[in-house]
């Protein structure tokens, strides 16, 4: 997908005509003409500045905002990069189905198996400037405080248990929450 095609695909699902979206662009300060967008929808290789891209997006109701930014350096992006970030997904994907398999004894069957097909359709359909805002939208560079809070609990959890065994860290889904740190003796608790 290029920046063009991915532009129609925004328009489309945003259900609303080209005036509506312009003017949502107007309110939020920047005057986008109807040429222009048409422009940008019907001519490949052209892409708006960073700014009038953001606007887009957001007057689409992208779910990123930077998605249109993103899919404009993919487009211009030499072939090692591609590789790179076409790497970077599939092995993502692979990690995620993986950790779903962990679900198969928690489900019958069919719905296990409906999931897993919804899941590789979803992950097989997300394109790379999806995936890359995905990624950015997950990543939480580490303050000093949470550097050192962390290095507290692990200090904390390490004084509790016995040399020769594990120390486990149980880091949940919900990037919300902390990570916490178990002995080998409390995990086999939880399970």
């Amino acid at each position: 997908m290029n920046y063009t095609k991915l532009l129609n695909k925004l328009i489309e699902e945003s259900g609303m005509q080209q005036k509506e979206i312009l003017a949502r662009c107007n309110e939020m300060g920047e005057k986008v003409t109807q040429s222009y967008l048409s422009n940008l929808k019907t001519i490949n290789g052209k892409t708006a500045s960073e700014k009038v891209s953001k606007i887009i997006a957001k007057a689409c109701n992208a779910k990123y905002e930077d998605i249109l930014t993103v899919q404009a350096y993919i487009d211009k992006a030499p072939k090692p990069i591609l590789d790179f970030f076409n790497y970077a997904k599939e092995s993502t994907t692979a990690n995620a189905l993986m950790f779903l398999e962990g679900q198969k004894d928690n489900m019958d069957e069919f719905a296990f198996k409906k999931m897993m097909q919804d899941k590789e359709l979803e992950f097989y359909n997300q394109t790379l400037a999806e995936f890359i805002c995905e990624q950015i939208q997950d990543m939480e560079l580490p303050t000093k405080e949470k550097f050192k809070e962390e290095t507290e609990l692990i200090k904390k959890a390490a004084e509790n248990y016995p040399e020769k065994k594990n120390l486990y860290a149980i880091i949940p889904i919900d990037k919300n929450k902390s990570i916490r740190y178990v002995t080998e003796n409390e995990l086999e608790k939880l399970n």
